[in-house]
Order: structure tokens, then sequence, then C-alpha cells
């Protein structure tokens, strides 16, 4: 499984490729080389962190897995700003272990 996977991650090419991503009002904008795609607030099914990555789902089986890294610092100003847009059930998210989260 494990050599399936980075198999994968080395002929795919959006895993090449830097993905960005704007947080704001009206959702989480993603940006992929020329691609660009903006899923509103009302599209996410819940937000949970796991330890490592901030995991965004659209659907039960569907998510944008983002590392923590990723957030520059700011990931539980990014918590908070879902919690404004989302139910307290959708963000499955312990502010206090992700504001203590060391790399």
């Amino acid at each position: 499984m494990i050599l399936r996977a980075k198999r994968q991650m080395q002929s795919v090419v959006t895993f090449k490729e830097k993905v960005h991503y704007r947080i704001d009002d009206s959702g989480i904008t993603v940006s992929l080389g020329d691609v660009t795609e903006t899923l509103s607030w009302d599209k996410i099914y819940k937000i949970k962190f796991d330890g490592r990555s901030i995991d965004v789902y659209m659907t039960t089986v569907n998510a944008n897995i983002i590392p923590v890294r990723d957030f520059n610092g700011k990931a539980v100003d990014f918590v908070n700003m879902a919690k404004e847009h989302l139910k307290a059930f959708q963000v499955k998210v312990n502010t206090d272990k992700l504001a203590a989260y060391k790399e």
C-alpha cells in the first residue's frame, strides 16, 4: 500500500505542484496552476484536526487535507473563522491542541 501511494505521488501532477489556499468570508479558494475553485462555507460537511493536518470534508468521504504547517501559524484563526460560518457540530477541532501543535 505504501509503495502504491508513493508511485501515485510521483506520477500525479497535482501532487507535484504547490496548492494555494485563500480563506475568507466567501469560503476556501483552492488554486493549482491556472485552475481555481472556490468552496463556499455552505458546501463544507465538516472540519476536523487529526493531529498533523486539518481535514476539510465536502462529503463523508471527500476531503481536502491541509497540513497544519501550511497555515503559517494561522490554523487557529482558520478554525475560528470556520466556527463563525459553520454549525458547532461541523467543526471538530480542539483549538488548545491545535495551538500547541509543533512540527
